[in-house]
């Protein structure tokens, strides 16, 4: 993240990320600075919360209490299923040879273990690989009607209607 000012005093954030133009046989000709800024994550925040509580409304028959019914309508929801142990061993491997400690083994401690890896190797040119390799070792996402929650969001609920890109979930939540 990076500060700007703006004229009138006030102060924001902007993300710089790398955007490579490529040709039609996937070589890439030019390499262009993209800026993601706090109106882009607004919304993003907004869609997050769209997609949970649609998905609540419906796993809670509308009664909004957090209490998932079992006789709730038919819905395809978006699920993220904890992280892989083979590849969270690997990280935790991968990180002890930079001195760093983990404990994935213990259930349920996964997410704990990453913040605190995370939370040591900030600022250490190793940051990068290690968040690569956190993100390889987790589980994708995918749509299911069952509602077994998204492990990568830290949500009971959630489906996934808001997509630039019209789905077949989308449109069944539309």
């Amino acid at each position: 993240l990076r500060e700007k000012r703006f004229r009138d005093g006030a102060v924001g954030f902007e993300r710089p990320e790398m955007k490579v133009i490529v040709d039609e046989n996937g070589k890439p000709v030019d390499v262009h600075q993209k800026i993601t800024k706090e109106a882009n994550w607004l919304i993003e925040e907004f869609m997050l919360l769209a997609n949970r509580k649609v998905a609540e409304f419906i796993a809670t028959e509308g009664k909004m209490d957090g209490k998932t019914r079992k006789n709730a309508k038919t819905f395809i929801y978006r699920i993220h299923d904890e992280p892989n142990s083979q590849k969270l061993f690997s990280l935790g491997h991968f990180a002890g040879n930079f001195g760093y400690k983990t404990n994935f083994g213990e259930p349920g401690q996964v997410s704990k273990a990453l913040n605190e890896l995370f939370a040591q190797a900030k600022d250490k040119p190793e940051f990068m690989a290690l968040e690569m390799l956190a993100l390889r070792s987790m589980a994708k996402a995918k749509y299911k009607s069952e509602n077994d929650g998204h492990y990568g969001l830290g949500l009971d609920d959630y489906c996934h209607f808001t997509s630039p890109i019209r789905r077949y979930p989308d449109l069944v939540c539309h």
